[in-house]
């Protein structure tokens, strides 16, 4: 799972003032990063929101895959409808507690393109909610994703990570002609 902060643009007087965050000063930063001209009238203007940015990567995905792009209303932008929005170009990234510091990764995933509401088929909220959308294949992913294992210290002897490593290898493999690769 990838994620971001991000801007939406192009909404019809449905955006709204960003109470001050953390969420607004990493807006803001990124903003002045890519020099644009007066940040904070951009960020609370009636034509713009805040949004948390989401992408879900599948192990098999490779460089350069489309990916779906998930939308929803940061809470601290008092936005009311985020249809007809349009994410601007946002990079997403990792982001892990390791021994008790947050840690993000490099940029993973580029997003950014036009917001469709989510229908309510594939939501279990009775209606649509209009402060959350997707973008259809907006995402698209800049390295493939790496698939590791955590052992805990207590299973970290030589044995045990051998027999965990010959099972794995065991059950993933692909056949290359007549030879059966890991």
């Amino acid at each position: 799972r990838y994620d971001a902060i991000g801007l939406i643009s192009n909404l019809p007087g449905t955006g709204g003032i960003v109470n001050p965050s953390a969420q607004r000063e990493m807006m803001l930063s990124e903003m002045r990063r890519h020099e644009v001209l007066n940040p904070e009238a951009v960020i609370d203007s009636p034509s713009t929101a805040i949004a948390k940015v989401r992408v879900f990567v599948n192990p098999c995905d490779t460089k350069s895959d489309n990916l779906d792009v998930l939308i929803e209303c940061s809470d601290e932008c008092n936005a009311t409808d985020l249809q007809d929005g349009y994410l601007m170009p946002t990079m997403l990234r990792e982001y892990m507690l390791l021994d008790g510091k947050n840690r993000s990764s490099n940029d993973k995933t580029s997003a950014s393109g036009e917001l469709v509401a989510i229908p309510a088929s594939f939501s279990t909220e009775e209606k649509l909610n209009p402060l959350r959308g997707v973008i259809i294949g907006g995402g698209k992913l800049l390295e493939p994703p790496k698939l590791g294992i955590r052992i805990s210290k207590e299973w970290r002897h030589v044995m045990v990570v051998g027999s965990i490593a010959e099972s794995i290898n065991r059950r993933f493999f692909y056949q290359d002609g007549n030879r059966q690769q890991k």
